[in-house]
């Protein structure tokens, strides 16, 4: 009871959102804030639940994309998930009725990012809702290649799909076949394939630390695609990767002492490159020593970084 007293809580103070009331239904409002007995809130909650669920099936597949596969954020349902046991079976029928699967990763997308904005729940406990009634990891996968590949206002958090990928560790290796995202992910330009081959290996071979090299010593027909699972084998092999390739482009920049003197310094072009690799390495906080940075500084291309940073 407490703990459907305090999501109860949670739900409120969501629903008194400026931006999120105007789109519930104000009797359901007044519903939710009548009286302080529990129980009977969500018993007459449930009650008018259904009109608001109505499961909803479409016969061609650009109806179901352009409504169901465009999921609105303001889907105020997904946040009634663990008190109604209404939206809990709307959720679950919805699974089906998808012709368009990226319509499943969208809604996805939009179900862990409305829960996250207005309940603060984690995106993994939100997927870990979707797997109880009948979606699955692979879903949760193909919304993290989605949504990195376009432009969605959703994104995904990296731990609830390594979570899917511990769940379902053959869909996880199957996604790094090329033609797999392809088949998955429907309504993209073959090109979309080779991008998400190669995030997919990053994520699972750094992020998951994934230990079966299989993939990455295999004979593969592309030299690019060989580029890349040589670079992510470097990377595996030195810890220090990482920093060691920021350093590399912070000198070519004139950002780090160097013996080869860098030319064109005040072309536009180098002074793009060079707020590009200062970015990079404020977002990684690295740190310069004192002695780098006074003859960093007193290089041309130094006296450039200065004014563009003022």
């Amino acid at each position: 009871m407490d703990e459907k007293k305090g999501q109860l809580e949670k739900v409120r103070r969501a629903f008194r959102d400026p931006y999120l009331r105007g789109w519930i239904p104000n009797y359901f409002l007044t519903i939710l804030e009548q009286g302080e007995d529990v129980e009977d809130i969500l018993s007459k909650m449930e009650l008018v639940m259904p009109k608001y669920c109505v499961s909803r099936k479409f016969e061609t597949e650009e109806q179901q994309s352009l409504d169901e596969g465009s999921e609105k954020q303001n889907d105020w349902r997904c946040l009634l998930f663990e008190l109604s046991p209404t939206v809990r079976i709307f959720w679950a029928e919805k699974y089906n009725h998808y012709i368009n699967p990226n319509g499943k990763y969208q809604a996805l997308l939009g179900f862990t990012d409305m829960r996250e904005r207005f309940l603060q729940a984690s995106h993994e406990s939100s997927t870990e809702l979707l797997y109880r009634i009948g979606w699955k990891p692979a879903d949760t996968m193909c919304a993290y290649l989605l949504s990195m590949t376009t432009n969605r206002m959703y994104s995904l958090s990296p731990d609830a799909v390594r979570e899917a990928v511990r769940l379902d560790g053959e869909t996880a290796v199957r996604l790094l076949d090329k033609k797999v995202p392809g088949e998955m992910i429907v309504h993209h330009h073959s090109s979309y394939q080779a991008w998400w081959q190669k995030i997919w290996m990053e994520f699972l071979y750094l992020f998951c630390e994934f230990d079966d090299p299989t993939f990455l010593h295999a004979e593969h027909k592309t030299k690019k695609l060989k580029q890349q699972c040589q670079v992510i084998c470097e990377r595996l092999a030195n810890p220090d990767y990482e920093q060691l390739e920021l350093e590399k482009e912070l000198r070519a920049c004139a950002l780090l002492p160097t013996q080869e003197e860098p030319n064109n310094v005040f072309d536009k072009k180098f002074i793009k490159r060079q707020k590009s690799a200062l970015l990079r390495a404020f977002v990684c906080s690295y740190l310069w020593r004192c002695s780098d940075w006074k003859k960093m500084k007193e290089h041309p291309a130094g006296w450039a970084m200065s004014r563009n940073l003022l």
